[in-house]
């Protein structure tokens, strides 16, 4: 009987819950190894995610490299493709790569010295592994340059998640801190293109977080270091000049800290630049940029590098406003439409937000930048996924989810309530919505060659094209309809875009690659009862092994037959009658072994070829 009452004691103890502040000692203890936990795995998922981003970062890790073992950003004497283009008086100069400028007979990056200067120190780790950017024999290599790229860009972003989680916990307790480095680190262009490559966004966002961080200090009355604020602000525009609003909105906040510490000098306001932090801010943003600006005048014979010069008047300056927001291809709204109910929370609990000084800086920093980027006549951002422009406000985005997430929770206690299922709804599904368009532009490459496809609209047009959304490219398309015995042609001046759905490259002069080991065209035609004969006149890459590639294909995921594909020619086979009378058709065709050029020593292309499809006939 004895025994019997201590197990039920036992049982008693086992069921009786955690006191609650043994609960939040145990989540406080939590709190750091869970989030350097999500940020391994984030960084993990950055890593292995398919898509990578080569486009504006290309030759960047070769600048690093330039400046550890040449001491310049100069890229001469460095195997690069260049054409001889004619110039106003007839003579031949080399027209390089886009990415590439010739500057008074030098070669030299196009784009600004410091994702270059800062990735220095980690090509030289990555160098110490064996991995380089050079290829056997001293030449550019693009196949090592995106693998090392994407490496490093999956590190850096995996930090910033870190930082960031950090700076919503200056508010927040665990569990209500994780949510912001799993909203931001899956639901914003952290994913979808910070982590993809080493675009200048992928330094800035982490620049930035750490700025963040001491001015959160600032406007909490705590000491900060003038010289460091002023040298994170000044490295923020050495890798983007649209980060000179970041410069600006620094000096403002000192500027403003200054006055609130002494408020009758806003008679006297010159005054205020003299002030302790002001004035060494800006003295130490000064000393950071005229070397920039010393090595500008050296290289261009400008002050500023020519990246740093582009226009700011917009023709569709409204039409770009209004696309920032909420177009398909680069509406934030849309992209990051957690934003809707962080905003929602700010204005209903906007008197129990903890800093709210801190918070109208962020909002204004955020209205400026969005002004910023559509005066820029290029708005659209280019070859991107997303409101890739916008990238450089995911940390302050996070600043605000974390002040919205502190408000709403600090009115939950003080009126011992439970959170609205409403507005928890709202927070996941915005949330999940997020996720899966960024995800999307991470793991789908055809999201990344949407940009390349022909178009019939202006680039603008396009990006409210609803029909053919960027996140919708290789998923769905408006399916084409096909009259039999019609040649569908496949080059670059042929009708078949509307009917390739995935899988495949630009139109070239003799035909359309194939970029990935399955490629899909969609179609509908008149069903008949008899069978019809699929014909197609292709040719393969054979690479140095000249072994035919296989090729397989299926109709409406049926397999129909194989061909053995080597030279160009014209191959047949048969479809079935039960197949011939539905009126759409999928065609897929899978290659056994497409390969990159330039990994097997054929020349720069980084494209994944497997066949070149030149005409397709339905008899």
């Amino acid at each position: 009987m004895a025994g019997e009452n201590l197990q039920q004691k036992a049982r008693t103890v086992v069921k009786r819950p955690l006191p609650q502040h043994r609960q939040a000692a145990l989540l406080r203890q939590l709190g750091a190894p869970v989030a350097l936990l999500v940020a391994v795995l984030l960084g993990w998922l950055y890593w292995t995610a398919p898509v990578t981003q080569l486009a504006d970062s290309r030759y960047t890790l070769l600048v690093s490299h330039a400046l550890l073992h040449r001491g310049t950003f100069l890229l001469d004497g460095y195997d690069l493709p260049f054409t001889l283009v004619p110039d106003a008086a007839g003579v031949p100069e080399p027209r390089y790569a886009y990415q590439l400028d010739a500057a008074r007979g030098h070669v030299v990056s196009h784009y600004p010295p410091g994702t270059p200067l800062l990735s220095a120190p980690l090509l030289a780790w990555q160098e110490s592994r064996g991995q380089t950017v050079l290829s056997p024999t001293h030449g550019y290599a693009p196949w090592h340059d995106e693998r090392l790229q994407h490496e490093l860009a999956a590190l850096l972003t995996a930090v910033t998640v870190l930082l960031l989680w950090l700076l919503g916990r200056t508010w927040l307790p665990a569990p209500w801190s994780w949510v912001v480095p799993v909203v931001v680190g899956l639901g914003s262009p952290l994913l979808s293109t910070a982590s993809r490559a080493l675009w200048s966004h992928t330094w800035g966002v982490l620049v930035l977080t750490l700025l963040l961080l001491q001015l959160r200090r600032l406007t909490a009355g705590k000491a900060v270091s003038p010289e460091l604020l002023g040298t994170l602000a000044a490295w923020l525009y050495l890798l983007r000049p649209s980060y000179s609003l970041a410069v600006a909105a620094t000096g403002l906040l000192l500027l403003d800290h200054a006055h609130r510490a002494a408020p009758g000098r806003w008679q006297t306001w010159p005054r205020l630049f003299l002030a302790r932090l002001p004035l060494r801010f800006g003295l130490t943003v000064l000393a950071w940029l005229a070397p920039f600006w010393l090595w500008a005048w050296t290289v261009w014979g400008h002050p500023l590098p020519p990246y740093y010069r582009h226009p700011l008047g917009n023709p569709e300056f409204l039409q770009a406003l209004a696309g920032n927001l909420v177009s398909p291809q680069r509406g934030t709204l849309l992209y990051c439409a957690w934003l809707l109910p962080v905003a929602w929370l700010l204005v209903r609990h906007r008197k129990s937000i903890p800093q709210p000084r801190l918070t109208v800086w962020a909002i204004a920093y955020v209205a400026v930048h969005w002004i910023l980027i559509s005066l820029n006549p290029m708005w659209t951002g280019g070859g991107s996924y997303g409101p890739r422009l916008m990238t450089d406000l995911v940390p302050v985005f996070a600043l605000l989810l974390a002040q919205a997430l502190a408000a709403w929770r600090a009115d939950l206690e003080a009126t011992h309530a439970r959170p609205g299922a409403g507005t928890v709804a709202g927070l996941v599904v915005t949330s999940l919505v997020a996720i899966l368009l960024h995800v999307d532009g991470a793991w789908n490459t055809e999201t990344w060659r949407w940009h390349t496809w022909p178009h019939a609209e202006g680039e603008s047009a396009r990006m409210w094209n609803w029909p053919r959304a960027e996140f919708l490219a290789g998923l769905w398309q408006p399916v084409a309809p096909y009259t039999p015995g019609t040649r569908i042609d496949c080059t670059e001046k042929g009708n078949a875009l509307p009917y390739l759905l995935r899988g495949w490259a630009n139109p070239e002069a003799n035909g359309t690659w194939t970029m990935a080991p399955e490629a899909a065209l969609v179609l509908t035609l008149p069903p008949v009862a008899q069978g019809r004969v699929l014909e197609v006149e292709m040719s393969a890459f054979l690479g140095a092994s000249r072994v035919p590639q296989p090729v397989e294909v299926h109709v409406n995921g049926a397999f129909i037959g194989r061909w053995d594909v080597a030279k160009p020619e014209r191959y047949m086979l048969s479809v079935p009658a039960e197949l011939a009378q539905q009126p759409q058709w999928r065609i897929d065709l899978s290659i056994g072994r497409p390969q990159r050029p330039d990994a097997i020593g054929y020349g720069p292309d980084s494209r994944m070829l497997g066949i070149s499809v030149a005409s397709i006939v339905i008899r």
